[in-house]
This record gives structure tokens, sequence and C-alpha cells, in this order.
């Protein structure tokens, strides 16, 4: 039998990125008052200019589509999570030692695109590592943290001053680096890049020496080499385009200005 324990701790830790993500979706809108008005920053926004950094975040998500998908196939999930971490933090400090409203905007630019890295990495990464028994279970991982992100952000901020806000948000990025970097690289990315070795010990990592996975090795295998024969098709690649456009049409958008 499976250790299944093991996937849930990778599908976990992998989907910590989400708890970092929704954070930055949710900074918005506790910190308006304050940003709005007198503040310890001496950074003060109209009601106009303060909506560009929830707008900023968003159009950083957008930005980094392509990048990420580069990074994505060059270095894998794993590591493009672990590199979007120093780009969380460059925001978040930015955030934290702010000195006019560009920097702010800067800050919210960056932590969008690491948002966004993560929102198409972990979810890849999370069904990568998980047998079909359990895929679902750690599938929906993401979703649950990247809420309870948005959670987080909203009582923390309801408690807190800016400047400490951005400071606790800044947290679970490296929290989520300390645990993240002893899972393995997930196995259909070795076996795309032929490092049938790697890709191996990665599948023994997380079912166990003693479970034999050969059979679902050879599944990736083969489906590695389908995916390659329609990787040129467009009817394919239309299919795959309207999906992601549609799955882009949510509510994200109407909790940077949400209330109280």
């Amino acid at each position: 039998m499976a250790k299944v324990y093991r996937q849930y701790f990778a599908g976990l830790a992998s989907a910590g990125g989400a708890l970092a993500c929704g954070a930055t979706i949710g900074w918005s809108s506790p910190a308006q008052d304050e940003f709005t008005g007198e503040n310890d920053y001496g950074i003060t926004f109209s009601t106009k200019e303060y909506a560009w950094t929830g707008s900023l975040m968003t159009l950083g998500a957008a930005f980094v589509c392509f990048p990420v998908g580069v990074l994505i196939t060059t270095i894998g999930p794993k590591w493009t999570m672990m590199l979007m971490v120093i780009l969380f933090e460059i925001g978040w400090a930015l955030l934290i030692f702010a000195q006019n409203q560009m920097m702010i905007y800067v800050a919210r630019f960056l932590t969008g695109m690491a948002g966004g890295s993560f929102c198409v990495c972990a979810p890849m990464y999370c069904t990568a590592i998980s047998q079909k028994e359990v895929r679902g279970i750690i599938g929906s991982f993401f979703q649950l943290l990247i809420t309870n992100g948005v959670l987080f952000a909203f009582v923390v901020g309801g408690f807190t001053k800016a400047y400490m806000f951005s400071i606790i948000c800044s947290i679970p990025p490296l929290v989520f680096a300390v645990i993240f970097i002893f899972c393995p690289d997930s196995p259909i990315f070795l076996i795309k890049k032929d490092r049938m070795e790697a890709a191996q010990k990665s599948m023994e990592w997380l079912r166990g020496k003693d479970y034999d996975f050969s059979a679902e090795f050879n599944e990736m295998k083969a489906d590695n080499a389908k995916l390659k024969e329609n990787s040129g098709n467009l009817v394919f690649r239309y299919q795959c385009g309207n999906l992601l456009f549609f799955k882009h049409f949510q509510v994200n958008s109407r909790r940077f200005g949400a209330t109280f």
C-alpha cells in the first residue's frame, strides 16, 4: 500500500503558497482605511489612487503567465515556486519600508506576480504527485488555503496597523519555503526531462519504497508521449485555452475593496 500521508504532506506543503497568495489578495481591503487617511507611513492615497493597489496585483499575476510557463518547463513547478518566494519577499519588503506611493504600487505588482505563479504551479504539482484515489482531496488543498489566506489577511488586518500587517503577511512565504524544500520534484516533470532515475526516486519518496508503482509510472510515461503528440494540435490548444479563459471569470477581484 502506498504511503498516502507523504502525498498529503507534499500537497499541503505546495498549497502552503496559496496561503501566501490569499494574504496578498486580502491585504488591500483591510489596509485601505489607513492608507486613505492619516497613517504612520506618511503616504496618503485618494480612493481612486488606492484602487490601483488591487488592480496592480492582478496585472502582476497576468504579466507572469508566460514567464512562469517557461520556468515550469525549464526548472519544474517545485523550483519555480521556490524562486517565487524571493519575489514575494522583495514585494513585502517594499511594502514594509515604503517611502512613497510608487514603492507600494511596485510591491503590489511583484507580490501579484508571485501569487499568480503559485496559482499555476501549486495545482499542477498537487496533481502530479498524487494517486488517482487521493487526487481530488489533494487537489482541493489549494483553493482551501487560498481562501484561508484571504481570511487570515482580513483577521490580522482588522487588528494591526499596516506596517505590522505587512510584516505578518511576509511570513507565510518563508514558512512555505522551509517546509517545501524537503518535498521531491514532480515525477511528471522529471519524466518530461527524461530523468527517469530521478523520477523513480521521486515516486519512491511519494509512494514508499515497498510499494510497486511500476504500472503508474508506465502510465505517466505513456501520457507524456501522448501529450507530445498532441502538443501541435490546434484543436487541443483551442480547448485548453477556452478552459483557462473561463476559469478566470471568478470573484477574487471583489475581495480587493470589500469592507468588514
